[in-house]
């Protein structure tokens, strides 16, 4: 169960964050106090998890495709869905473990509320 950060209550609501969020933010009803709750750690091994299965495949493909041309070079230009799985994959894995860590993804107080 979610307590509230400022006065510790368990009466919330949720409300659609602004910007780009994983999930709502909570307005607590006891204090006003809005945050954003931190991402759980099943949520970033998903992330490292889906990284890896990407590069998985890009690897898989490179390899299927130096098979079946008989070349040992990388086909020149590299799609741009190639591009973006490996950029994604990135960005996933390196949020996922700072996840892991304690670097990101911790709970962050938006708003604060008065009594």
């Amino acid at each position: 169960m979610e307590l509230c950060p400022t006065c510790q209550s368990n009466k919330y609501r949720k409300e659609v964050a602004k910007g780009v969020a994983l999930a709502y933010n909570r307005r607590c009803q006891a204090c006003n106090t809005v945050w954003q709750p931190a991402c759980s750690k099943g949520l970033a091994t998903l992330f490292i998890l889906g990284a890896l299965a990407g590069w998985g495949y890009i690897a898989f493909a490179v390899i299927d495709w130096s098979v079946n041309t008989g070349r040992d070079r990388l086909p020149t230009p590299i799609g741009i869905i190639d591009l973006l799985v490996i950029i994604g994959g990135i960005l996933l894995f390196r949020y996922g473990l700072g996840v892991l860590r304690g670097k990101c993804g911790a709970l962050t107080i938006v708003e604060t509320g008065t009594k």
